[in-house]
């Protein structure tokens, strides 16, 4: 289980914002804000400063939200905070998908997911859908789960923790509470198409 709550200090330069608040509508959405369909026992937990967080089971439930204007594919930063409830990217349970674009064989696909099984988050960005848990381009651009590669977890019970990543063309950046973990060029990979909609969690029928 992990709690997911995203936010941002300015708006003004912002395409999609939910906090979570005030429930699962976005504050700020160029596109559609309200959800489109929500799957599994979606449900809001306490989140950071007496605020509510988005509460997910891995590859059970989702939220789901229009794409068209709220995701800039070319080029564009995804803020968000992170706690686990009971889980710290141990074998079995290693492959965690936070967010997703819907994948089709006409289409590419933004991905934020585990590394599995090394205990890292990254942002695969596909070339082409349907490849969602496989291993892509931009694998190499992951911020750490863990301190080492089998050492203690970063992602203690309870503490909340921030990943910003980023991504241009050919270019791709992850930033782990504030500072620069890792960076990519990925010199062939041109993201235009990204479906039409985006998942927080994971539905694995897209």
């Amino acid at each position: 289980l992990m709690a997911l709550t995203c936010s941002a200090l300015d708006l003004s330069d912002v395409s999609f914002s939910v906090s979570f608040d005030k429930g699962l509508t976005a504050e700020v959405a160029r596109g559609g804000g309200k959800p489109l369909a929500t799957k599994g026992d979606v449900e809001l937990v306490k989140g950071r400063e007496g605020g509510q967080a988005l509460k997910l089971v891995n590859g059970k439930d989702s939220v789901a939200y229009a794409l068209k204007d709220n995701l800039n594919a070319k080029e564009g930063a995804i803020s968000f905070w992170l706690s686990s409830v009971n889980w710290e990217g141990s074998s079995g349970d290693a492959l965690q998908v936070l967010m997703h674009t819907d994948g089709a064989a006409d289409s590419q696909q933004l991905v934020v997911q585990t590394l599995w099984p090394w205990g890292k988050l990254f942002m695969p960005l596909y070339d082409k859908g349907q490849l969602l848990g496989g291993f892509p381009a931009g694998r190499s651009c992951a911020a750490p789960l863990k301190e080492m590669d089998d050492a203690v977890a970063v992602l203690r019970p309870g503490v909340w923790y921030h990943y910003l990543i980023t991504w241009r063309d050919g270019h791709e950046a992850i930033y782990f509470n504030g500072k620069l973990a890792n960076k990519a060029k990925l010199t062939d990979l041109r993201l235009r198409n990204l479906g039409t909609t985006l998942f927080l969690g994971w539905d694995r029928s897209k």
